[in-house]
C-alpha cells in the first residue's frame, strides 16, 4: 500500500498480521467500503479466492483455503485428499479443500468440498500447526482410512507406502479406526510390513 496516513498504516499492519486470509465482511468493516477491496485487488495487494474470501499475496492459495477453514469454520475437520496432502501422504493437486462437518451443521461454500459426517465418525481429530495457523485435521492413520474409502487402488497404496516411510506405523490405532469406520487398512498395512 502506498501512502502514509495513519489509517493506511493501520490497515497495512492488520493485513500483515495473522493468517493473511479475510472475509469480504471483515474487509468492508476494516476498509469502509467494497470499492477499497477492489482497489487492493487491482493493486495486487489482495487476491480474491472466491466465495467472499481474500488473501494477501504472501499466502499460497492452497494454504489460504486451509487457513479459511481454520478461521471461519472452526468445527470443520480437514479430511480426504486434503488431509493426505498435508500429512505428506499424497501429492495430488486439489481445486478445493475437503472438510468434514457434523451432519446437523449447515455449511455451503463453493470454495470447499464439504462432507456431512455422523458424530461417530469424528475419530482421530488432532490440532496441528499449518503455516502458522492451528488447524483441525484427521491424524495420519485416520487419513489412511479416508484414502481407503476414496480409492482402494493407487491413491490408497501410495499413501500407505508413504505412511510407512514417514511415520512409525501404529497398527493398534489403525485397528480401532478400521473397526469404527468399516475400513480394512490394517490387513493392507500388515501385508506391506511383511513384504518390506
Amino acid at each position: 500500500m502506498s501512502g502514509t496516513s495513519k489509517k493506511e498504516k493501520h490497515i497495512q499492519r492488520i493485513m500483515e498480521q495473522g493468517s493473511g486470509v479475510f472475509s469480504s465482511r471483515e474487509l468492508v468493516k476494516l476498509l469502509g467500503h467494497r470499492m477499497a477491496i477492489q482497489r487492493l485487488v487491482q493493486a495486487d495487494e489482495l487476491l480474491p479466492l472466491g466465495s467472499g474470501f481474500y488473501s494477501t499475496p504472501k499466502v499460497d492459495p492452497a494454504v489460504a483455503q486451509i487457513h479459511i477453514v481454520a478461521r471461519f469454520y472452526p468445527r470443520a475437520v480437514i479430511s480426504g485428499v486434503s488431509a493426505l496432502i498435508i500429512h505428506r501422504l499424497s501429492d495430488e493437486k486439489l481445486d478445493k479443500a475437503t472438510v468434514d462437518i457434523p451432519k446437523e451443521t449447515k455449511l455451503a461454500n463453493r470454495l470447499l468440498n464439504v462432507r456431512r459426517v455422523a458424530k461417530s465418525r469424528f475419530v482421530g481429530v488432532v490440532r496441528m500447526d499449518y503455516f502458522g495457523q492451528k488447524i483441525r485435521i484427521y491424524d495420519p492413520e485416520r487419513s489412511l482410512c479416508d484414502a481407503y474409502r476414496i480409492d482402494r487402488g493407487a491413491l490408497f497404496f501410495k499413501a500407505l507406502k508413504r505412511y510407512m516411510r514417514e511415520y512409525s506405523p501404529n497398527p493398534e490405532k489403525i485397528a480401532r479406526y478400521d473397526k469404527r469406520l468399516g475400513t480394512k487398512v490394517l490387513p493392507a498395512l500388515q501385508q506391506e510390513l511383511a513384504s518390506a
